[in-house]
């Protein structure tokens, strides 16, 4: 089995900590897109040095020029691949965000809840006194079915 994260993974994390994720990711995405646009300007330095040394006859300085060329092409491809797949993580967890959004909507405030209990109910409790009232109960079970939770 591979025991490597899955980046693209976002159980467990909050939203915050799912942003800083996604965050981490697309900064990756900007340097390999930043990378790869120093390898392009770099191969058309090489293909003109290419044609230079065909123009010139030099057939050593030719083969150097076609070896770095096509190191350059293959590190472009790497490139392209690696964006590509950074791109496809950030829309997965884009959507796994969205989700994580919704879960945490869903979240009960503890203070909230108390204060809508109050208004319910009429009455103020103190938040370090224990309330037991089969009426506060029923209004809790209530607004947490209107919570759907």
């Amino acid at each position: 089995m591979n025991d490597e994260p899955n980046i693209n993974d976002l159980g467990g994390f909050d939203s915050l900590d799912a942003r800083e994720q996604i965050k981490n990711v697309i900064l990756a995405l900007k340097e390999t897109q930043r990378q790869h646009k120093k390898k392009a300007e770099e191969l058309k330095l090489w293909e003109n040095r290419h044609k230079l040394a065909t123009q010139a006859s030099e057939s050593e300085l030719i083969k150097a020029a076609e070896t770095r060329v096509n190191e350059l092409k293959t590190e472009i491809d790497k490139l392209i691949l690696e964006e590509s797949s950074l791109k496809s993580s950030i829309d997965v967890m884009k959507g796994q965000l969205i989700n994580i959004d919704i879960e945490t909507d869903k979240t009960v405030d503890a203070e909230l809840l108390l204060q809508e209990f109050e208004n319910v109910l009429g009455v103020t409790t103190d938040n370090n006194t224990e309330v037991d009232s089969p009426e506060i109960d029923n209004a809790l079970n209530e607004l947490k079915k209107k919570m759907g939770l």
